[in-house]
């Protein structure tokens, strides 16, 4: 089977749900709590930029959109991948706006990468990203080396939620 090396915490989320309350209902029911989680966390991370009517926009937008309702009314990753990569955005983000610069914010945020690299490959690319603004933002204020010990902190708390995943990919296809 081809989706066998695919990594799978929100299938295995999402088949928690379904050993707990006995019904596949409950399985969309959590999608669609997924896509207003996404929505909450944008409205959360952008509070941190903007005005409270501006962030409501923003979450607003962001659920507009047809295709974000279909994926809130199906059974898909998307929204778990989005929602914990929003989440750990708005703590990175707190991070980078603390006068301590405390690795608590990085901890969380390392886990929640954590969480979306084990639900889909292409949170990678986010992934990425969000460690590139991590060195664009952190070194102007933090200065090279505590920068890369946050990028580490998060690394090493994202690493142990997705690893299992990888490492079974890489047994099954070599």
């Amino acid at each position: 089977n081809y989706l066998s090396a695919l990594p799978q915490n929100a299938e295995m989320l999402s088949t928690f749900f379904l050993l707990l309350l006995k019904t596949p209902y409950i399985v969309l029911l959590a999608n669609w709590a997924m896509g207003i989680v996404c929505a909450a966390a944008v409205y959360l991370l952008a509070r941190r930029f903007v005005p409270r009517s501006w962030a409501l926009g923003a979450a607003l937008l962001f659920y507009s959109p047809p295709f974000v309702s279909y994926l809130s009314a199906i059974a898909k990753n998307d929204l778990y991948v989005a929602a914990a990569s929003i989440l750990a955005l708005a703590l990175m983000a707190d991070w980078l706006r603390s006068g301590d610069g405390g690795a608590r914010p990085l901890v969380a945020s390392g886990l929640l990468w954590g969480f979306a690299l084990g639900c889909k490959y292409s949170a990678l690319y986010l992934f990425a990203a969000a460690l590139a603004a991590l060195a664009v933002w952190g070194v102007s204020r933090y200065g090279a080396k505590k920068t890369l010990a946050a990028a580490f902190v998060m690394a090493a708390c994202a690493l142990p939620a997705a690893a299992p995943w990888y490492a079974r990919a890489a047994a099954l296809t070599g």
